[in-house]
């Protein structure tokens, strides 16, 4: 089984992506959260398999975040999601 997070500060997204992905038995939503610190307290909290994190969040931006996990050398994969407006 996979642990994942998932980080978005746009509600709809965020639940659009947790109805998909729930769907997948060998995966397990262990927190989804709405900024960048809530992101990083989540990790602490959880320390998953996988984080997916909008690029761009109040508090602290999904860049932000990934560097803190390289930093610190946690052992949490990182997926970068973004959206472009044109």
């Amino acid at each position: 089984m996979t642990s994942l997070m998932l980080c978005d500060d746009h509600p709809l997204i965020l639940r659009g992506l947790a109805d998909l992905i729930e769907t997948d038995t060998d995966i397990d939503i262990v927190a989804t959260c709405g900024s960048g610190q809530q992101a990083i307290d989540a990790i602490l909290e959880h320390m998953p398999d996988v984080a997916v994190l909008d690029i761009s969040m109040p508090e602290r931006d999904g860049i932000d975040v990934l560097k803190e996990v390289a930093r610190k050398q946690w052992p949490v994969r990182v997926v970068i999601l973004t959206g472009c407006i044109t």
